[in-house]
């Protein structure tokens, strides 16, 4: 693999991702609570702490992903605002990115989806407005351990009509073991809310994407 150094010193330009002549590799990573919060008794809010470090993995994975791929990439972070930050996921995941060293114009953020199906919705749009300029080849999903198998699921039908290779990267969960097992039956309860309603998710997504 290339050094650190000549990659950043060959980071495509803005006019050279636009050209339809290049293949691009689209590198989706979700967004999920960006920062550690502690419960404030005196209010129904939470207080800013730090970085959170399932958050942290999520951006490093995608910053490791861009630079070990070959050719032209563009990295799309997703995740809305919730009330209690003062920035959109996307937005925080983006200052992570360029502190890894990555170009703004290599950045497109998604700031409005705040669910993994909205993360799929959204970001397909996006992807398909890159297909006009862009021969779109590979779209990477990035996203936690954890959180893989629903993220599978839904990318892999909500893409499932585009002309390009989906793929699938997973970062370090970073959560003790109890908190893992939770999220586990977390997720198995969010995929089979998923296989009731699945008609009506595939049917929002024609239109808010096409």
């Amino acid at each position: 693999m290339s050094s650190l150094l000549s990659v950043i010193e060959n980071v495509p330009s803005a006019s050279e991702i636009s050209s339809p002549s290049k293949t691009l590799t689209v590198i989706i990573v979700l967004g999920c609570p960006p920062f550690q919060t502690t419960p404030n008794p005196n209010t129904s809010l939470t207080h800013r702490g730090e970085l959170d470090a399932t958050f942290v993995a999520r951006v490093k994975k995608a910053a490791e992903v861009f630079y070990e791929t070959p050719g032209r990439s563009v990295i799309i972070p997703t995740g809305y605002q919730a009330a209690r930050y003062a920035e959109s996921e996307a937005a925080a995941m983006r200052r992570l990115l360029l502190e890894q060293n990555i170009s703004l114009d290599n950045i497109i953020i998604e700031e409005e989806a705040d669910s993994t199906v909205q993360n799929a919705i959204k970001t397909r749009h996006l992807v398909r407005n890159l297909m006009r300029t862009s021969n779109v080849v590979n779209v990477v999903i990035v996203t936690s351990s954890f959180h893989m198998k629903r993220s599978r699921y839904i990318f892999s039908r909500l893409f499932q009509c585009d002309q390009f290779q989906l793929h699938f990267e997973a970062a370090d969960n970073n959560v003790s073991q109890s908190e893992l097992q939770y999220l586990l039956e977390v997720e198995e309860i969010c995929i089979d809310r998923l296989e009731q309603h699945r008609h009506r998710i595939l049917e929002e997504a024609a239109r808010e994407t096409f």
